[in-house]
C-alpha cells in the first residue's frame, strides 16, 4: 500500500474506533436477527475495544506517514 493509502486507511479504522467508544448501542454493533437491547456488559465492552481500535487507526496512519 501506498503511503496515502495507508493514511486514508487509518482514519477509516480510527474513525471506526471512536464511533465504537461513543455509540456503542448503535445498529453496527448489534448482532444479526437480534432485536433487543444490548446488555450493559456488552456495552462496556464495547467502549473498551474501541480504545485499541482508535490505537491501531493511529498506528496505521503514523505508517503512511513514514512512508510518504
Amino acid at each position: 500500500m501506498s503511503g496515502v493509502a495507508n493514511i486514508i486507511f487509518g482514519l477509516f479504522i480510527m474513525a471506526f474506533g471512536l464511533f465504537a467508544i461513543r455509540k456503542p448501542d448503535s445498529w453496527w454493533f448489534r448482532r444479526l436477527g437480534d432485536d433487543s437491547d444490548q446488555s450493559e456488559e456488552r456495552v462496556s465492552y464495547l467502549k473498551i475495544v474501541g480504545i485499541p481500535i482508535t490505537i491501531f487507526g493511529l498506528l496505521v496512519i503514523a505508517a503512511g506517514i513514514v512512508q510518504c
